[in-house]
């Protein structure tokens, strides 16, 4: 169709500017391609050259670094939670209080010689209802804050979880003229850790080291372990 009609209008929509475009395998299935055409002319003909790129692995590492960042994110909240604690702490125990503070005053109507007085305990009964609802809210909204639940520690491949760090950590930096090497022990793994954990702390290095040498003529990052 872009070939087609270029042909007939001479509006280059693909010549010399490329495409992303799905392929077809021999096999029948697809996959996602750069596509880009070349045009060269000659006295009596018109010739174009396409060259292609299988962008299979860039996609699935793009969509790898995706689901990386949402789970850094993640922990990013965890930590956040935890700066957060006494104010959370402060916030459940007002309605926490109120509500054992409304129980002692039910009891005690309930307690009066006579007939206890409806009014009275209705309203003190709605009251810790509404303070029930209130610590709920705050006790929901936490849930939702760190809705993938708990870390835990396993097996993992210590190279692997550096690698993943560093190219999120070090996205960009290229383009700032830092020059970045990276080196593995071989006895480095496996190891038992959290793997987004030991990810947010390598990543909270990097980035540390990557502004303290913003001044400095030469910019090199080495990573070992």
């Amino acid at each position: 169709a872009y070939m087609a009609r270029y042909m007939a209008t001479g509006v280059p929509r693909i010549i010399g500017i490329g495409r992303i475009v799905t392929g077809l395998r021999a096999d029948g299935t697809t996959f996602p391609m750069a596509l880009s055409v070349g045009e060269a002319r000659s006295s009596d003909q018109r010739l174009f050259t396409g060259f292609i790129q299988d962008l299979t692995e860039r996609r699935d590492f793009e969509a790898r670094l995706e689901q990386l960042q949402s789970e850094l994110i993640h922990v990013s909240r965890l930590s956040a939670m935890g700066t957060m604690a006494s104010t959370l702490a402060h916030e459940l125990n007002q309605p926490l209080t109120a509500i054992a503070s409304y129980g002692e005053a039910a009891a005690a109507v309930l307690d009066t010689d006579g007939e206890p007085d409806r009014a009275l305990l209705r309203e003190v009964v709605t009251q810790m209802a509404e303070q029930s609802f209130r610590a709920g809210g705050i006790v929901r909204r936490l849930r939702q804050f760190v809705a993938k639940g708990d870390l835990s520690k396993s097996i993992e491949d210590l190279p692997r979880i550096i690698e993943e760090a560093s190219a999120l950590a070090l996205m960009g930096v290229r383009e700032q003229g830092v020059e970045t090497r990276v080196t593995y022990a071989p006895e480095a793994t496996p190891v038992i850790v959290d793997r987004l954990q030991i990810q947010q702390v390598v990543i909270n290095l990097i980035r540390n080291a990557l502004e303290a040498m913003q001044e400095v003529p030469r910019k090199q990052l080495t990573i070992t372990e």
